[in-house]
């Protein structure tokens, strides 16, 4: 829990009414409508400090949990206690012990949130917005301006892409219910903070809980932007690997239809792959697994390879070139020519993952130029 210490200068008198809903568990919900109607108290002329604090309290449907809670509050000073994952359903406020609980929940008796005044604070509450399971903001009347507090509780690790831009909505949503001149403390639980997680270490510990030591949210957002742009970046390279099949098959059909004006008559009708014996390897096949995509694709050691995908030797680069089109190539076969023995052989290879290392389950390495 954090306690930052909140002061107020001046006093004012404000009033708020409010609609009352009847509901089960001797709850009533209300709806806020700020209105002038009765002389309403402000922090500063009850406290000259506030200590505030959150706390995620896993429920309060357990027998007992609210008067445990309240207790605390009175043991530690709290003014006012945000509380994270409340577990109540609907929305409204209740008194206890003289404590006041502003709670906003949903449908369901999970996630939920709230805030608990003491007694004399309660006298300065103007109203509140439950806008969400997720988000509450509570306005405490003060001079010469208000004091705004939204308790939130944000998405977990289990939550989807949905709930997290509605998440983030209703945070915004309730900034907007604030003047900009007012303070305004936003609190709850925000999962910690990221310590280096990357994409594949577990957001939730061995009970499956979400983990205290990182942020949730800020986590999963940085993996569906990665798992974005790996998307855009498999789109790009395929267009860029279709682009130059076609380029480089216009280049050979129109060096079949013409030919080299060097070349004989009789050897101007050869086939296309007879033609293509001047174009130079660019890597070695050293080694084939048993067993692997390589091998049942048809590539054997001392392989050299003419052409891979859209690479040849005229736009190869390095074997990072070759990793790229067998990971964005993944399941599906791509299109090789190896020179095996002086001759060239058309063959396809299909990466994928097996029961060996890599996708390919075979060793290339550059030709030395």
């Amino acid at each position: 829990m954090c306690t930052p210490n909140i002061n107020f200068n001046n006093d004012v008198n404000e009033g708020s009414c409010f609609k009352s809903i009847p509901v089960s568990s001797n709850r009533e919900s209300y709806v806020p409508q700020v209105s002038p109607d009765r002389h309403q108290a402000t922090a500063r002329k009850l406290k000259d400090k506030l200590n505030i604090a959150t706390w995620n309290i896993r429920t309060l449907l357990q027998k007992g949990k609210l008067e445990n809670i309240k207790q605390e509050m009175e043991r530690m000073k709290f003014d006012i206690l945000g509380l994270s994952e409340v577990r109540w359903k609907g929305a409204g406020k209740i008194t206890s012990g003289g404590h006041e609980i502003i709670y906003s929940g949903g449908t369901e008796s999970e996630k939920g949130v709230g805030i608990i005044v003491e007694q004399t604070i309660s006298k300065a509450i103007k109203g509140y917005w439950a806008l969400s399971d997720r988000v509450l903001l509570v306005k405490i009347a003060g001079k010469p301006v208000d004091l705004n507090i939204i308790q939130v509780y944000a998405p977990t690790a289990n939550s989807n892409d949905e709930d997290l831009d509605k998440f983030y909505n209703d945070l915004d949503t309730a900034k907007t219910q604030c003047k900009s001149q007012d303070p305004l403390i936003t609190m709850g639980d925000f999962n910690a903070k990221q310590k280096g997680v990357g994409l594949t270490q577990p957001l939730v510990d061995a009970e499956g809980f979400p983990r205290a030591d990182i942020d949730i949210y800020s986590c999963r957002h940085a993996r569906s932007q990665v798992a974005r742009l790996q998307n855009d970046h498999k789109a790009v390279m395929k267009e860029i690997e279709d682009e130059l099949a076609y380029i480089h098959q216009q280049a050979r059909e129109r060096r079949s239809r013409n030919g080299p004006e060097d070349l004989a008559p009789s050897e101007s009708s050869s086939s296309p792959v007879a033609m293509e014996t001047d174009r130079l390897p660019f890597a070695l096949v050293d080694r084939v697994d048993p067993g692997s995509p390589a091998a049942y694709g048809g590539l054997e050691v001392g392989d050299q390879l003419l052409e891979f995908g859209s690479v040849m030797s005229e736009n190869f680069v390095n074997l990072q070139t070759l990793a790229s089109i067998m990971q964005h190539s993944k399941g599906r076969p791509v299109r090789c020519v190896v020179m095996r023995g002086g001759r060239q052989v058309p063959l396809n290879v299909t990466p994928n993952t097996w029961s060996g290392p890599g996708l390919l389950g075979c060793n290339i390495k550059p030709m030395k130029k």
